[in-house]
């Protein structure tokens, strides 16, 4: 599978047999790391699988993508439609044996994907490359929606607090919407919302999205209940 430069929109990339990993609770983004802690025996076959092939899985938060599939009522009652469902396409970095059981799985996401069809089990699917889309409106405005993202998420965090976890932010060249999944994977989030943010191949929505939320944790920050925590744990959303 070719691995293509997510910012380019209408690139066609092939569909390969890939092993899919279900973490449920975890969404995992493109262009950021996520340790993964495995115990049960299929999750290790599975990353066993892909380490002696390309080392790229695909890992979703819910395995209804595949047994929701409907049927088709063209008289082929066992063939499936196409499965459409966002998820995160990502290679292996590292893999720790901390016991006999246990594994500590370092993957890097790469890109955001679909399961185009089941191939013999709800453990392997036709994954392919979704490509991000670019309005026209976005190419606008694309530097104002990156400050505004950038000042919301300041006002979240003192500088003091962000300086151990992003570096001299105001230095850090991202694209639109790598910046918008690098912020998503530090924030604690409901699932529903960092699901909505992976499924949102189109990067305005996508910035329209984390935008909100940004707004609403800040509108929270105004109970006196509201503890901080920084940084939140990336693996967890």
């Amino acid at each position: 599978m070719t691995i293509p430069d997510n910012n380019l929109a209408g690139l066609q990339v092939q569909t390969e047999e890939l092993p899919l990993l279900f973490l449920p609770e975890i969404v995992c983004f493109p262009g950021t790391l996520l340790p993964v802690h495995i115990s049960d025996s299929s999750g290790r076959s599975l990353v066993h699988d892909a380490q002696n092939s390309n080392g790229l899985l695909a890992i979703a938060h819910d395995n209804k993508i595949i047994h929701n599939k409907k049927r088709k009522t063209t008289g082929q009652n066992n063939a499936s439609i196409e499965v459409s469902h966002v998820l995160c396409l990502c290679r292996i970095v590292s893999v720790v044996q901390q016991s006999s059981e246990d594994i500590l799985v370092l993957v890097e996401g790469i890109s955001r994907a679909t399961v185009k069809e089941e191939i013999t089990s709800s453990q392997w699917g036709a994954v392919q490359i979704a490509v991000d889309i670019v309005s026209t409106e976005l190419a606008f405005h694309r530097e104002e929606y990156k400050q505004e993202l950038w000042g919301l998420y300041q006002l979240l965090y003192s500088e003091k607090q962000m300086e151990s976890f992003i570096p001299q932010t105001s230095n850090l060249h991202l694209s639109l919407g790598s910046l918008c999944d690098f912020l998503a994977a530090s924030l604690p989030m409901p699932l529903v919302t960092s699901s909505a943010l992976l499924g949102a191949c189109d990067i305005h929505l996508r910035c329209k999205l984390l935008i909100e939320y940004l707004r609403e944790l800040l509108i929270q920050r105004v109970s006196p209940t509201q503890s901080e925590i920084f940084p939140p744990a990336f693996s967890g959303n």
